[in-house]
């Protein structure tokens, strides 16, 4: 058990050193796999019959006994790596207690027991002074013993995936391929950590080790929020290669799901293809098979860019939507914003990393799919995370807006809403049925930096309140007029964002065309009024024009 004296007096460059030195065994053994591959190939070329036949078989079996024992020598390297991160971290926590109770006159015993600072005989006999000073002496113990409670679990938690490793080593099941990939995924404890935890793993391995997490296992280390948009962008792109070889090279014929999923994948696949070498640079930030399929693409670099805009679409969208229309509006409010005179270089996200609800047309609108909060509460926390590895990998300052439309902006303001906010400097939320708060101060960025756009004839705007509508109709209740609502300021997910009560700045945009959902989805349209002011609040710059709230 980690104790407060071996915490505060514990020095890591053997770690590290250990760590370097597994980084170079690897690498050296990485390159004597590329050897033998190679002679073993090229002996090959021109051998036929049995006795080749059994000679490639058995080195194909070396091959992958060398490749398995390859990425078990990666793990340790990054266990040790991470080890020191951690330990690192809970020091520095408990040096900066060890400050604070310095700077409150504070002492600390050897064994970590803080005691307050000598009273008065005043003091001593003056209550509130007693209680205030149990209160620094609790405030200050509660940090310092959470700093050596991390650092004695990240002990543990490092030490049993050493063993665990070691003990592969000793029964030889690490020489299989399927156990090593096994460990080398189980060895990032660091993903379930957080952006800024797989940032500091990242940025502690070699080169040579990037690159071979990249190639090794694409689809993991592309889709990790806290590794650079680059690194992301190289492993993305080879992964979308795999899922499109694994969904167009199946011997069944594949369902309606997985067809729709192999489509987006194709799309994306045109788009990127189509923007090579273009201003601004495509970026695949994320893309995996999961649910109705996911992705992510960033026009323009979001480490390196001074403003970034992450766009959520809603209702009906699909994965090929990503690289069609919505992946059109992102390209269009980058270029609006790199229209805006001294605002600095742009990135414009558009961040498909869940499950909307179906649209119109692949649902009735009488059941409960479209009416659901569940899609987007679950999608909210993914956001959030994606927001916070954006901040992480930044090479510098960012100006961040969360942008979200329709049921997408439902999930910008659940996001909001959760432990610590979205990150994000300024929201958008435009054509929204609602955000979940009754007012713009619970989206943690202060009313004067919630921006709405709500077009006078958007049916989603005046979508009215569950109450009212009950298990009916809906969106089709709210276009014909059937429902009418106790309480115009009341939508289906919450008080109107639009509204007077909720107090967020509302933005002007045209009225669009009376009852018809084209309103709904003219938001993007290119020097747009609307379109010209989110380019102004991305950028952080003015003037923007408001228009009364309802």
């Amino acid at each position: 058990m980690v104790t407060y004296a071996e915490l505060l007096d514990a020095r890591f460059d053997a770690l590290t050193h250990a760590g370097d030195a597994y980084d170079a065994l690897s690498k050296a053994f990485g390159a004597h796999i590329d050897e033998v591959t190679a002679v073993s190939t090229g002996r090959q070329q021109n051998w036929t019959g049995l006795a080749a036949f059994e000679a490639a078989t058995a080195l194909t079996t070396q091959n992958n006994d060398l490749t398995a024992a390859h990425e078990e020598m990666l793990g340790v390297g990054v266990i040790l790596h991470e080890a020191v991160a951690s330990f690192a971290a809970a020091q520095s926590e408990l040096t900066a207690a060890l400050e604070a109770a310095r700077a409150a006159n504070c002492t600390v015993a050897p064994d970590g027991t803080v005691t307050g600072p000598t009273m008065s005989e005043a003091e001593h006999h003056d209550r509130d002074a007693q209680e205030q000073q149990g209160v620094l002496v609790e405030q200050i113990a509660m940090r310092i013993g959470k700093a050596v409670q991390a650092a004695d679990k990240a002990d543990a938690q490092f030490a049993g995936r050493l063993n665990a490793l070691a003990a592969h080593g000793r029964d030889g099941s690490g020489l299989s391929i399927s156990t090593a990939n096994a460990d080398l995924g189980a060895q990032t404890a660091a993903t379930k950590s957080g952006p800024k935890a797989v940032n500091a793993w990242w940025k502690g391995l070699s080169a040579a080790e990037q690159q071979t997490f990249i190639h090794d296992q694409p689809g993991v280390y592309g889709n990790l929020d806290g590794i650079p948009a680059v690194a992301r962008d190289q492993a993305n792109r080879i992964y979308l290669g795999q899922l499109i070889d694994q969904y167009e090279g199946g011997s069944q014929p594949l369902s309606d799901i997985d067809n729709r999923k192999l489509q987006g994948f194709l799309a994306i696949q045109s788009r990127l293809d189509h923007y090579q070498g273009m201003n601004p640079p495509l970026l695949l930030l994320g893309v995996n098979d999961q649910g109705q399929g996911h992705g992510i693409l960033s026009y323009g670099n979001p480490d390196t860019a001074q403003n970034v805009s992450v766009y959520v679409p809603g209702l009906g969208t699909t994965l090929a939507d990503v690289a069609g229309g919505d992946g059109d509006r992102a390209l269009q409010l980058w270029e609006a914003a790199h229209g805006v005179r001294g605002a600095g270089t742009t990135a414009s996200v558009v961040w498909l990393g869940y499950d909307p609800p179906p649209g119109l047309g692949g649902v009735d609108p009488a059941t409960t799919e479209v009416m659901s909060s569940e899609r987007a509460a679950s999608g909210a926390p993914t956001y959030d995370q994606f927001l916070t590895g954006i901040r992480t990998t930044h090479n510098g300052s960012v100006h961040l807006t969360a942008l979200g439309h329709s049921y997408g902006s439902y999930l910008v303001g659940l996001a909001a809403q959760q432990p610590g906010g979205t990150g994000a400097n300024d929201i958008i939320l435009i054509g929204s049925p609602g955000t979940g708060a009754s007012n713009a101060a619970q989206l943690g960025v202060g009313p004067g930096h919630v921006w709405v756009g709500a077009a006078a004839n958007d049916p989603v705007t005046h979508m009215p309140s569950k109450l009212d509508v009950g298990a009916v109709g809906l969106l089709g209740a709210q276009i014909g007029g059937a429902v009418a609502s106790s309480d115009p300021h009341q939508l289906w997910f919450g008080t109107d964002p639009a509204s007077a009560q909720y107090g967020a700045q509302r933005f002007d945009v045209a009225n669009g065309p009376a009852a018809s959902f084209d309103s709904h989805s003219a938001y993007f349209n290119e020097r747009s009024n609307s379109m010209l002011n989110m380019a102004h609040i991305v950028t952080g710059t003015g003037p923007v024009n408001l228009e009364p709230p309802r």
